[in-house]
């Protein structure tokens, strides 16, 4: 039980992290292709430490223990936090640097629900997120273990080899996004259409082989394109928003993605079991594909969103 609770106290303190990180990093930088550009390269550092962890974790706990080892990730945890405190961000006024006027506890609470359902793009993007995040649960370790061994035919090391291989690729896909920032941001939407075309294409080559070494391609081969699409969706929410309400949409928007997380490994769990894992990953893909055609029919709205700037987001 105490473990249970430990646990569950660092997934709350956890759930902190990746609002505040996404709210925080509008207000550090200035223009609209440095903000792409900054997404673009904490997505290549993430990258790197996810690829990183998964080979080198199994050869530290080897090496000095599983106690020695958590307690060297508390330490990297406080150097973090030490770094953090470190960073100086200026105040921020909303409505066209006009104060905002006193609100309640109970207001801020709900204000980034009220934002989501009101503004047309804000609710738009947050649907794709939550279709995207219910078809990236496919990626769960049980089902890609299934796959390695009911479609495959392999031993549990291509397990391994296809999570390197993916995360290997969205590296790639963030060092490409990074380079090419500037010709990226003059059309963000678009080019995250392409990255979920192009994701939702290899997930289905990904669903009907039977190949390994093809299967590391085609996981290779999906990394730079989810990544072209998780950061132009991400730069695509900073932009739609002054920046003090942030930290409210973004907050909001984490419970619900965590909440449909939950419930969709509940769902894919049942369709591996009644169909198979084949039919779980063209189901998947199917999922990004919906997503696509939501974001081709959602076009104009933010095609006129670029035109008349934030006023539907400001106005509320």
């Amino acid at each position: 039980m105490p473990v249970l609770l430990l646990v569950s106290a660092l997934s709350f303190l956890d759930g902190w992290t990746t609002p505040s990180r996404n709210s925080l990093v509008p207000r550090l930088v200035g223009s609209d292709s440095g903000l792409m550009k900054a997404n673009g390269m904490l997505s290549v550092s993430d990258q790197i430490v996810q690829f990183a962890g998964w080979g080198l974790s199994g050869v530290v706990v080897v090496l000095i223990g599983t106690s020695n080892t958590m307690l060297a990730a508390a330490a990297i945890y406080g150097l973090a936090a030490s770094l953090t405190l470190r960073i100086h961000e200026t105040a921020v006024e909303s409505n066209g640097g006009e104060k905002s006027p006193a609100r309640s506890n109970r207001n801020i609470l709900i204000e980034g629900w009220q934002l989501i359902w009101r503004v047309p793009r804000l609710r738009i993007l947050t649907f794709m997120d939550v279709s995207d995040m219910i078809a990236n649960s496919v990626w769960a370790g049980a089902f890609l273990l299934v796959y390695v061994q009911q479609v495959l035919e392999r031993g549990d090391e291509w397990w391994g080899f296809i999570n390197a291989a993916y995360f290997s690729g969205t590296l790639l896909g963030g060092i490409i996004v990074v380079s090419l920032v500037e010709k990226l941001s003059c059309r963000i939407y678009s080019y995250m259409l392409v990255g979920m075309i192009g994701y939702s294409l290899f997930i289905y080559l990904f669903a009907f082989n039977q190949s390994p070494w093809l299967a590391l391609l085609f996981v290779v081969l999906c990394g730079p394109f989810a990544e072209l699409a998780m950061v132009s969706h991400k730069t695509l929410l900073q932009r739609s928003l002054d920046k003090a309400r942030l930290p409210q949409l973004f907050s909001a928007q984490n419970v619900l993605l965590n909440l449909f997380f939950c419930l969709s490994l509940l769902g894919m769990a049942w369709i591996a079991e009644t169909f198979g894992i084949v039919p779980l990953f063209v189901f998947a893909a199917c999922l990004t594909s919906l997503t696509v055609v939501i974001g081709l029919l959602s076009y104009k709205v933010f095609h006129r969103a670029e035109e008349t700037g934030q006023e539907s987001a400001s106005t509320l």
